[in-house]
């Protein structure tokens, strides 16, 4: 019988707290397996694995350990990003939500007790737009939209007078079309209602445009809304008394926003066509077809003071989003002030422009109108006024003002689009392209130019001013005060 000899062991010298590990000799080995031999030696022998192992379990306990670090390193990143960020998101969660239902349940309560204060003049508004109110006519202004898709013309004491015998009134009424603001998502015409009856007294054919708000649709989708509305005004206004040479767009609030954007955007692609020379390039009406460009209390910014401002009221940033755009680069592209320092050509198209601001706006900063103004003269736009409304607040236009028949804000829209229009000397002598700043009721010597010269040519239209309602200023201070706008 052949002797087998037994497998070599291995030898294993201690060296205090670390072992050295060497591989018997081998008889029958390659040179190349002699020496991979010796550098799994030396490895063991660097102290990789210690103990009395067999090469098979050793291998095997060198790859779980290799797993076992890389799940404690992996264990170890998702730890540190939970700290530093899901963590941290629900820290931030947990005290945001319920500071902002704070602060939007305030909002919401001021906006309540407001009503609740002024319930009465504030039902006499809708009722005189629902039922007491004549010669208002409500069409649809574009086939195949829906409710929204309506507005209001408050036909001219002329024109009434002129269909009530049969006949086509004469189009000789300047027109104005007015976006009611709403914050882009509670806005209806109606609001326009007591401002509208001031302006058609005295000669204007007032054009309150229904559009659809959010969530119905976003902001492009506002613009489509009133860009039909604008076509449909400047094809239809003649049959009712209006001028389609005079066709005027004012904006209150968030509707100043949309017009002044739609205008911006407009008049962006003006330029382009006659640049391919495409001339209108099928487009319905060009900013040449608007008379002028009137904004009160607009915003005309979307810039992170706004939001800011916003966010602390109770609007959130996550609502914003949803509402401005989600990305820094399309709030900048919804924004007028942006799109004119971006493109300062496009301000030679634009129309002639009157932005009105309260001083005591809460919801739109004055500091808007004045970056707007800004921008326009910059770009030296053809004709920019700027007046400052002291001590009103942000409902002052279409709701304050109308109430106590104060029709300082209205004057000054009457004798700027009187001077939109006017060929006069004066006019001429104080400079057809020199931006203007003027303050309602304490005017510098830059307004006094013309205004005298206006206010004669417009003294029938600024007589036939209404009146009535004179609620007492005490009530509408107090109503100022209570208001979150």
């Amino acid at each position: 019988s052949s002797h087998v000899q037994p497998p070599a062991r291995r030898q294993v010298q201690s060296f205090g707290r670390h072992a050295s590990m060497s591989p018997a000799p081998a008889k029958g080995m390659t040179r190349r397996a002699r020496a991979a031999r010796a550098a799994v030696a030396a490895k063991l022998n660097e102290g990789l694995v210690a103990g009395s192992m067999a090469p098979v379990e050793l291998q095997e306990s060198c790859q779980l350990n290799s797993i076992l670090c890389c799940m404690a390193a992996v264990a170890a990143t998702c730890a540190t990003w939970g700290s530093g960020g899901l963590a941290q998101r629900l820290v931030t969660v947990a005290w945001r939500v319920p500071l902002q239902v704070l602060r939007l349940s305030a909002f919401l309560g001021r906006l309540f007790i407001y009503i609740v204060f002024l319930l009465g003049p504030l039902l006499s508004i809708f009722l005189y737009w629902g039922c007491t109110g004549r010669n208002i006519l409500s069409i649809r202004f574009k086939t195949g939209g829906g409710l929204r898709h309506t507005c209001d013309l408050y036909l001219t004491p002329a024109s009434a007078d002129a269909r009530a015998r049969g006949k086509l009134p004469q189009p000789s009424a300047p027109v104005l079309v007015l976006i009611a603001g709403g914050a882009w998502a509670i806005g209806h015409k109606a609001y326009c209602a007591l401002f509208s009856r001031a302006l058609r007294k005295a000669g204007f054919l007032c054009v309150a445009v229904d559009y659809r708000y959010w969530p119905q649709v976003g902001i492009d989708g506002m613009l489509d809304d009133n860009e039909a509305a604008i076509e449909w005004v400047l094809r239809n206004c003649a049959l009712y008394g209006g001028d389609p040479r005079r066709v005027v767009v004012v904006g209150h609030s968030s509707g100043a926003h949309i017009g002044a954007l739609l205008l911006a955007r407009r008049a962006a692609k003006d330029l382009d066509n006659e640049a391919k020379r495409d001339g209108a390039a099928g487009a319905a009406w060009t900013c040449a077809d608007i008379f002028g460009f009137v904004g009160l209390g607009g915003v005309y910014h979307l810039n992170e003071c706004f939001m800011g401002h916003l966010h602390r009221k109770g609007f959130d940033y996550v609502i914003q989003r949803l509402v401005f755009g989600a990305t820094y680069e399309v709030q900048e592209s919804r924004s007028p002030t942006s799109l004119v320092r971006a493109r300062p050509e496009i301000a030679s198209r634009l129309p002639p422009m009157l932005l009105i601001h309260c001083t005591g706006d809460k919801i739109s900063p004055q500091a808007q109108s004045e970056a707007f103004f800004a921008a326009l003269s910059e770009a030296r736009a053809p004709d920019v006024h700027f007046v400052l409304q002291e001590g009103g607040g942000h409902n002052d236009p279409v709701i304050h003002s109308p109430l106590m028949s104060d029709t300082g804000i209205i004057r000054a829209i009457i004798l700027n689009v009187w001077r939109w229009g006017a060929k006069d000397t004066t006019r001429a002598a104080e400079g057809k392209h020199a931006p203007r700043c003027c303050k309602v009721g304490n005017a510098p010597g830059c307004c006094k130019a013309w205004e005298s010269t206006a206010e004669l040519a417009c003294q029938d239209m600024l007589d036939a001013l209404p009146s009535w309602p004179r609620l007492p200023k005490v009530v509408i201070n107090a109503a100022r005060r209570l208001t979150p706008f």
